[in-house]
């Protein structure tokens, strides 16, 4: 064993001086590519790998380069369809988030819009009894001054409010 020990040369410079300095840490810089190219699918690459080496062993030149054009166009045609796909689901997401909000205003002027009829049939009987107040009051200031100018002032009141009053419209 000593033999073998004696033939192995000493190193000149064994990099072990202390002479070497720390790298700073780097930010990881590296950008992904959301979409893998199309060149870059294993089957597509072996095939071509093999057409450049040896055309004999897949049939000939005619073989290989229909065989290799064939692969390649469905390796496109799977790659622009997996990005189709990407596109319409993310469309699909938007369109959801659309309906959804659709629905929920449709909710509120469904309920807004069913609160309007009892707001509606308030607003005439208001109208009613402030006219009957209104021509009340109107007959007893003749009579009681204070009693008519109360009913007829209390009847304007209501007519007023019932015309003026009620939901407002909602902006879209």
């Amino acid at each position: 064993m000593d033999q073998f020990m004696e033939q192995i040369p000493e190193p000149e410079e064994t990099g072990g001086a202390g002479t070497q300095a720390a790298t700073t840490a780097k930010q990881n810089t590296l950008e992904l590519i959301p979409d893998v190219p199309v060149y870059g699918s294993n089957l597509s690459d072996t095939l071509r790998g093999l057409a450049a080496t040896n055309t004999r062993l897949m049939g000939g030149d005619a073989g290989t380069k229909l065989l290799v054009a064939g692969v390649s166009t469905l390796t496109q045609d799977l790659q622009s369809t997996k990005q189709e796909l990407q596109e319409t689901r993310k469309t699909l997401s938007e369109t959801k988030d659309a309906l959804a909000t659709a629905n929920q205003d449709k909710a509120v002027l469904v309920e807004r819009l069913s609160n309007l009829g009892g707001i509606r049939h308030l607003g005439n009987l208001a109208i009613v009894i402030g006219t009957a107040l209104l021509g009340f009051g109107y007959k007893l200031i003749a009579s009681d001054l204070s009693v008519g100018f109360a009913l007829f002032g209390t009847g304007t009141l209501m007519i007023l409010l019932a015309w003026f009053a009620g939901p407002m419209k909602s902006k879209p």
